[in-house]
């Protein structure tokens, strides 16, 4: 039978699973002398594909946000995706809310992201990122032909783009890791 001995006074408690000790109320710490702590399963081992759902959550995520960063700039003046692209900022706001979503409901309920689903969002969202960015860049030239001051791609568009790869890695890590699909 283990005991608990109190720091305190010294006093020996039978209760293992006593918290303070009987005679002066010293809390206990740890586990009882001699008794083995209970070590709770690693996480990555019980969920392999929980690094591909972390990484395309963050890149989900970092689609909207990058929607609502600068997408165009000169001096202190930018203007941001929904500003720039309307529709498609709102599409990708849409892509990447859901997706964060969804994602992080899945990790709370311990269940494995369909990887497919992610990359689609990916594909789709990286598309459209992408395409904006193009037309972006090229409505961008034509005005620094014609204008004194330089206007340039801001950080949003790119970090858009970033994010929709880290989507499809994070569906690459899902789809790879192995476990019951």
């Amino acid at each position: 039978m283990q005991q608990r001995e109190c720091s305190e006074c010294g006093a020996l408690s039978a209760a293992t699973e006593a918290r303070f000790c009987p005679a002066c109320g010293t809390p206990f710490h740890g586990p009882p002398a001699g008794a083995q702590a209970r070590v709770a399963p690693a996480v990555a081992a019980d969920r392999p594909w929980l690094a591909g759902q972390i990484t395309a959550a963050a890149g989900a995520l970092l689609v909207a946000v990058g929607t609502l960063m600068p997408w165009a700039q000169a001096g202190l003046l930018s203007a941001n995706g929904i500003q720039k692209a309307e529709l498609d900022a709102y599409i990708l706001i849409a892509f990447g809310v859901v997706a964060t979503f969804s994602i992080v409901l899945d990790i709370a309920r311990g269940r494995r992201t369909r990887p497919l689903s992610l990359a689609i969002a990916g594909i789709i969202t990286g598309g459209i990122s992408t395409h904006d960015y193009i037309s972006l860049k090229r409505q961008l030239d034509a005005l620094n032909a014609e204008s004194p001051f330089l206007v340039s791609v801001g950080p949003g568009i790119y970090l858009c783009i970033g994010a929709s790869i880290a989507i499809l890695v994070g569906a690459a890590l899902i789809a790879g890791a192995p476990g019951k699909r």
